[in-house]
């Protein structure tokens, strides 16, 4: 069985409009998958200033995202980041993201504020 590409990739190798001047098969497939993986995804961004973490420590931020639910897959991302620092996200109830910073280092980070960044793909 042939992988069909299209799903993920545009079909370039293939006309768009067919001479009734609707999209053809692939290209309607590869939309369609586009518009449904569009609504999956949602982001959030908002400010935090973590606590100071010494070695070994962690403390949370919880974010609120509409939609969500458990068994989402949530990753997150936070600038001005350390590279001692390891960050963990997780939805914990509907609505709810909760963002772990992390010191892996061997000395007290403290972080200044900055934007923390969520994305969070909802299960179909």
């Amino acid at each position: 069985m042939a992988l069909r590409t299209f799903y993920r990739e545009p079909p370039f190798r293939t006309e768009m409009i067919d001479d009734k001047r609707r999209p053809t098969s692939p290209w309607h497939l590869w939309f369609a998958n586009v518009a449904t993986s569009l609504g999956r995804k949602l982001i959030a961004e908002v400010t935090v200033d973590p606590a100071s973490l010494t070695t070994g420590a962690r403390v949370a931020a919880t974010v609120t995202i509409g939609g969500v639910k458990v068994g989402d897959f949530a990753v997150a991302s936070f600038d001005p980041m350390d590279a001692g620092i390891s960050i963990t996200a997780q939805v914990t109830a509907a609505d709810t993201v909760v963002v772990w910073f992390h010191n892996l280092s061997a000395g007290t980070v403290d972080l200044a504020s900055g934007t923390l960044r969520v994305l969070v793909e909802k299960q179909q």
